[in-house]
């Protein structure tokens, strides 16, 4: 035989039981002949190792000699027939009763060994093996059958098709009835109960011969104690052995039917509990294709939404649009977050009623995953509103506070703080909230603080005074009372720094007011002198203490009326500079906006000369307000500073770059040391834009007080000596006429130009000022060295930041504008423009600077409402809102114009004198398309309406 037939030939495990080798011999050549088989021999030389071979790893096929000495082969065979292994018998004689007999003890062929050949023995071998499989096959059939039919927990009934009687029946069923095996055998179904009397029994069997198939899905069932069960009854006719047979399953469905009773109950009851929500009940299911639908909301979304379940449910898509557009972004957050992790959905958020109204409402909801892949919440939505309008109400009353107020926890530290905190010890909320508050207190104060503590968390309020960490690294005396309620503290706290420097004073005045007297009687002691003088001495004394301590009350009083009127200034300086910011940008814009207008035209040298002095005065004062605006900003703790890791050199060589056109022109040279050095490749932890003005501003000012042809070098430097600082300065050095030391002291004062005024040099006396609390607000330094007519040095100090992929991002360039009022009007197609605003200067500069647009159209509105009606009516390209209008304010005109079918798709430009970032974003968040600031800048105005016009053709 080749490999190959090897290979695909079948193999079975041979035993050959024989006491004559060369009878075996011959069998072995046989079966060598044979190519559809492969053989694996054993033999057995005798009866007892043939028994030991059997008993072990049993063969696929046994051939046995019919004499095996003193034992036969039918022996074996009645042993071992039993089991797994097919035997044929091998005899030397034809012997038909030795035949019958092997054939009655299990053998599966006999055969005289005298005929037998390769084919004949291939084929016996295979029928014996194959009869062998298919009667374990037919066995291991019958015996899972009998399994499953003895074990099933539905009552099965076996009946003879032709006389309807009982043949067998399962335990199952004789435990649900109560009846013996015995007592159903040879009985039709209708003597146990089950079809009724012997006519319906009959009907029910013609209609099953008929159909082959019959079912009732309610049959009530009688038990032979006389119970009761409600059963599923399954019938169907099959064929068995030649002849048909009926099989009857009978399941109880009596926990069923009282499981659907019980459903329909909670239904109702659920229904009722439902509809006495105080809420809206809803399911939400969003689907694998992004589609959102409302397969239930109870009637309280009538009251919550104002429209009716079936609109909802109609169109899904009316609670989402419904949720307040500052909100949305949050919503969807949330809800993306919760489908994806199936964790609980919970949110607090304001809707926009049909009506106008805003409600908060209070969302929870559990999710679950559909078999399609899309996400159901049941859920429940509650009007907060008045629990919201009376926490806004609380929280400004705490933010607004003068009193430095703190909740605290159980554990020590801050929960909360006003932002009287910040005022007064120098450290920002977070960061006095991110350490115990313990840590803050003096070290020698700690030991009583912590049993105040314990004092609080016993559930006793307090009183008491310690000494606290400020930035600049003094202390400061607080006096604090402290009232527990819950697992919360809460406290008010008084700066009594003053207070108690003023007791420490008097204390110090009366310790040396009593060395004087002891010293004084001393004198006396030793002098002899007289009882009468000594009195006098000691009046003089005690007159001196009631004067001092007179003098002590009298300065407190002055320092409280002081303060008193120091706070009552700052809050007017405040004012004053808001109301001042925005009537000085009204104006400026007129000036600024007809000045760029003459700029662009045509202009003899003369009037071009007069345009350019106009402009660069009308600039120098809007520099002027926007740096006193920063410091305004600055000192009351409004300033929004984005502090993020920069790199130092890209920082400085943008800086540089800036300052290259007025260095030219007053022939400075600028040296950048920096690059090469290590520190460039550093990172400061900084605001990106902040940063550019104070370089700007340090840079431009060594460029403009430099001597002709001087120098400006940048210098960067590690000032800490240990191998890890925290620190990175920055020197900018000039080669200028330097500070006198009197001088360095009023540097950093607003307004304070130290004589500059009185030079053609221009400035506001502010940028110094400016800068400094801009660089302390990111938690950094500034220094000045300077030496008379040598020059100074600038440093600025600021926290280093770990190394990131992030790169300083370049300032954002204008793109190109068009050079002429020609080549703007060729790159817009005719359009009609609406401008809402008050002022009638502004509206003569936009009706002045679009009068050479003849594409351009301008409608003009001086009061919101009338804007709204004339927007409704013509429908412009573009609307240009100012925001403070006589009759109706601009966010609520930008309100309506979004909520009006009609003009919700014009974009509005807002301009305005109000520069505020919290304005800007809040109305860009509202939908506004941009927001100038005024003064405009003609140009920039231009390319805004130009870009705006583009996206909307």
């Amino acid at each position: 035989m080749s490999a190959n037939a090897l290979s695909e030939a079948q193999l079975s495990r041979v035993l050959i039981v024989d006491d004559n080798e060369d009878d075996v011999l011959i069998v072995r050549d046989l079966l060598a002949e044979i190519t559809t088989r492969h053989f694996d021999l054993q033999w057995a030389p005798s009866y007892d190792a043939a028994r030991e071979a059997l008993s072990g790893h049993a063969p696929d096929i046994c051939l046995v000699d019919y004499r095996l000495g003193e034992h036969c082969a039918i022996d074996l065979l009645q042993e071992f027939s039993g089991g797994a292994v097919p035997f044929v018998l091998l005899t030397g004689v034809e012997d038909y009763e030795a035949d019958a007999a092997a054939t009655r003890a299990g053998a599966a062929d006999y055969l005289v060994k005298a005929h037998i050949n390769a084919p004949l023995l291939e084929r016996s071998i295979r029928y014996a093996i194959e009869r062998k499989r298919s009667q374990q096959s037919v066995l291991a059939s019958e015996l899972r059958y009998r399994r499953l039919f003895e074990s099933a927990r539905d009552g099965i009934l076996i009946l003879d098709a032709a006389t309807r009687k009982i043949t067998d029946v399962n335990p199952y069923m004789t435990e649900l009835l109560g009846f013996s095996r015995a007592e159903f055998l040879g009985k039709e179904l209708w003597e146990i109960g089950l079809l009724g009397d012997a006519r319906a029994s009959a009907e029910a069997f013609r209609q099953l011969q008929a159909d082959g198939f019959i079912r009732y899905e309610d049959l009530p069932l009688e038990t032979k104690a006389g119970g009761r069960w409600d059963v599923e009854f399954v019938s169907n006719v099959y064929g068995q052995n030649g002849h048909q047979v009926i099989q009857c399953n009978i399941r109880d469905i009596t926990e069923r039917k009282r499981a659907e009773n019980a459903l329909r109950v909670s239904e109702a009851r659920f229904q009722s509990i439902v509809a006495n929500v105080p809420g809206t009940v809803y399911q939400f299911v969003l689907g694998p294709d992004g589609s959102v639908e409302i397969p239930f909301v109870n009637e309280g979304c009538r009251e919550l939404f104002g429209v009716e379940p079936e609109e909802i449910q109609r169109h899904a898509c009316l609670v989402m649009e419904a949720i307040h557009p500052a909100d949305r972004p949050e919503t969807q957050r949330l809800m993306a977050k919760s489908a994806q992790t199936l964790s609980p959905w919970r949110w607090e958020g304001r809707i926009k009623l049909p009506s106008g109204k805003t409600k908060w409402i209070q969302g929870a909801s559990r999710p679950r995953r559909l078999p399609d892949g899309g996400t159901l919440w049941d859920g429940l939505l509650i009007d907060i509103t008045a629990r919201k309008e009376a926490e806004e109400e609380r929280d400004r009353f705490f933010t607004l506070s003068l009193d430095m107020l703190a909740i605290m926890g159980a554990d020590g530290s801050f929960k909360r703080l006003n932002p009287a905190f910040e005022a007064t010890l120098g450290f920002s909320n977070a960061e006095l909230m991110a350490r115990p508050f313990v840590e803050w207190v003096h070290p020698d104060d700690r030991a009583a603080a912590r049993k105040n503590l314990e004092k609080m968390e016993s559930g006793l309020s307090a009183r008491f005074e310690n000494r606290y960490l400020c930035r600049d690294g003094s202390y400061k005396w607080l006096s604090w009372r402290t009232m527990p309620f819950e697992d919360l503290c809460y406290a008010v706290a008084h700066d009594v720094s003053k207070v108690k420097r003023a007791e420490a004073a008097l204390h110090k005045a009366n310790d040396e007011l009593e060395l004087r007297v002891i010293e004084r009687t001393a004198e006396l002691a030793k002098a002899n002198q007289s009882l009468s003088a000594e009195i006098a001495e000691r009046q003089m004394a005690m007159g001196a203490l009631r004067e001092a301590m007179g003098a002590l009350q009298k300065a407190k009083a002055e320092e409280d009326q002081a303060r008193e009127a120091a706070d009552a200034a700052n809050r007017a300086k405040s004012e004053f500079l808001s109301r001042m910011s925005h009537e000085l940008r009204t104006p400026l814009n007129a000036i600024l906006g007809f000045g760029q207008i003459l700029q662009m035209r045509s202009l003899g040298p003369k009037e071009s000369e007069g345009v350019a002095q106009i402009l660069r005065a009308g600039r120098h004062l809007l520099q002027l307000i926007n740096e006193v605006l920063d410091i305004a900003r600055i000192e009351a703790g409004h300033l929004s500073l984005s502090r993020e890791p920069l790199e130092v050199a890209a920082a400085l060589r943008e800086s540089l770059d800036l300052v290259r056109p007025l260095a030219a022109a007053q022939n400075i040279e600028l040296v950048n040391t920096c690059d090469g050095d290590s520190a460039q490749t550093c990172h400061v932890l900084a605001d990106r834009q902040r940063l550019h003005q104070v370089l700007i501003n340090l840079l431009s000012n060594a460029v403009k007080y430099n001597r002709a042809g001087g120098s400006v070098t940048l210098r960067c430097t590690l000032p800490e000596t240990d191998f890890s600082p925290s620190r990175l300065r920055i020197e900018v050095i000039d080669s200028g006429y330097g500070l006198a030391p009197e001088a360095l002291e009023k540097l950093f004062v607003p307004f304070e130009r130290l004589g500059a005024e009185r030079s053609a040099i221009e400035g506001t006396g502010i940028g110094l000022a400016l800068c400094k609390r801009l660089i302390e607000a990111m938690e950094g330094r500034i220094g000045v060295q300077s030496e008379p007519q040598i020059g100074s040095t600038f440093w600025v100090e600021l926290p280093l930041a770990e190394r990131t992929s992030m790169s300083l991002h370049p300032l954002d360039e204008d793109p190109a504008l068009p050079l002429t009022l020609q080549d703007i009007a060729l790159a817009t197609q005719p359009a009609t423009l609406l401008y809402i605003e008050d002022n009638v200067s502004n509206l003569k500069v936009i009706e002045r600077l679009l009068a050479d647009f003849p594409h351009f159209r301008l409608l003009t509105a001086m009061q919101g409402g009338l804007g709204i009606e004339l927007a409704q009516q013509h429908r412009p390209d573009l609307i240009l809102l100012d925001i403070h209008l006589p009759d109706i304010l601009g966010d609520e005109v930008l309100s309506r114009l979004q909520s009006c079918a009609a003009t919700r798709d014009i974009p509005v430009l807002i301009l305005s004198a109000d520069a505020t970032q919290k304005r800007i974003d809040k109305l860009l968040q509202a939908g506004a398309a941009n927001y100038l600031a005024k003064p405009l800048d003609i140009r920039e105005l231009l390319r805004v309406v130009e870009e705006i016009l583009r996206k909307r053709t």
